[in-house]
């Protein structure tokens, strides 16, 4: 997906207009990735994280670190675990050990889905 330019539309929120292989243009918000140093003239790798009832479709860039399904180290922070952009990563197995190691279940949203190994 090319990056074509960044918009601000009625009600505080900024979008990346971004264009797939057919030459359609569709919104990205630029509040979930704001730590992908995604910027206008840019290509990303985007997959189609789901298409609405409407037919709208919603894309996921690809996170410049971190795979699904892969294995990494991520740090703890007054209880709570960030990725190496400082988001704050779900724990979706509510297990908090003191293993260093997750796994990546998925990224939505630019946040990453984790368990404990």
């Amino acid at each position: 997906m090319l990056i074509l330019n960044k918009v601000k539309l009625p009600g505080d929120d900024e979008y990346f207009i971004i264009m797939d292989p057919f030459n359609q243009k569709h919104l990205l918000k630029t509040e979930n990735y704001e730590r992908y140093e995604l910027n206008p003239g840019k290509t990303v790798l985007c997959r189609v994280d789901k298409i609405n009832c409407k037919g709208k479709i919603f894309f996921e860039p690809k996170h410049p670190y971190y795979q699904e399904g892969e294995t990494y180290i991520f740090r703890k922070k007054g209880g709570e675990l960030f990725d190496i952009l400082e988001n704050k990563c779900v724990l979706v197995n509510n297990t908090m050990n003191n293993t260093d190691q997750y796994k990546i279940l998925k990224i939505k949203k630019g946040i990453c889905y984790i368990i404990t190994i």
